[in-house]
């Protein structure tokens, strides 16, 4: 198992997740590299291999118990609620918004789309100008036999 951090998280994913979650200080590591990895290839960005990460060391260090010897007192707890936290904030952050988008309001777009042979038309433009048999333009006067 390895551990690398150049101290510039523009260089890599790699260091950005690590920069992100605060795991810099090489004399205390609290992911390796090979799960910084896995955890960006099941991401889809950094943002959320953060997530991953700071959930792994939260639960980590979920399993660890507060101690007290005296006035001595170690809350290992505090670090847990710490990377639940980052976890939170970081799932926020790689959440995707959509873009609401609203057609038909310029008229350079309207005409390029009619113009797109490849763009399915919509239903009531199909078969628009065809007479009631499937016959051509000519025939838009509608057969009054069956009107009686």
């Amino acid at each position: 198992m390895s551990w690398h951090y150049s101290g510039n998280p523009a260089a890599s994913d790699r260091d950005a997740v690590r920069w992100h979650s605060g795991d810099v200080n090489e004399d205390e590591q609290l992911i390796t590299d090979e799960e910084i990895e896995y955890a960006l290839s099941e991401s889809r960005d950094v943002n959320g291999a953060v997530v991953l990460c700071a959930e792994s060391i939260a639960a980590q260090l979920t399993r660890e118990a507060d101690m007290k010897v005296g006035q001595l007192s170690v809350s290992l707890s505090h670090k847990a609620e710490h990377f639940w936290e980052l976890a939170k904030k970081f799932r926020t952050k790689s959440l995707v918004y959509a873009i609401p988008s609203v057609g038909g309001i310029s008229i350079s777009e309207k005409e390029t789309q009619d113009e797109d042979d490849d763009r399915v038309k919509p239903r009531f433009e199909r078969g628009q100008f065809k007479g009631r048999h499937g016959s051509n333009e000519e025939d838009l006067v509608p057969d009054r036999s069956d009107w009686e």
